[in-house]
């Protein structure tokens, strides 16, 4: 093999080993940017699932805040609070009505789970 030979296959190989070198880098970055992205993503869905959890919550609790005081209300002006037995009747049919209310919400809850 002459030295024109052996200096052309030298830059053959070269430029094999530098495609190869470079192929490499372009996948490892393609897949270090794919994990990157999927992980953004992930962040994305848990974070606005956390906001959306803590939301629904919020919502409940003035919800649930508003069904009872309206409730209270309503029934407040059946009762004679002065009367001890008008009390203890007021008292249970609040904590009746309460307890029936949060069956309610319950069975409600159910059914939006298995939608």
């Amino acid at each position: 093999m002459d030295a024109k030979e052996t200096i052309l296959n030298g830059f053959k190989k070269a430029a094999v080993d530098a495609k190869d070198k470079i192929t490499e880098g372009v996948m490892n970055a393609a897949t270090e940017a794919k994990e990157k992205i999927k992980n953004s993503v992930k962040d994305a869905a848990r974070e606005a699932f956390e906001n959306f959890k803590t939301s629904a919550i919020e919502y409940l609790g003035k919800k649930a805040e508003n069904l009872v005081g309206g409730l209270i209300n309503k029934l407040r002006g059946s009762y004679s609070l002065e009367d001890n037995e008008s009390y203890d009747k007021f008292v249970a049919v609040i904590s009746n009505d309460i307890d029936q209310m949060g069956q309610d919400l319950i069975e409600q809850g159910r059914k939006l789970l298995e939608e």
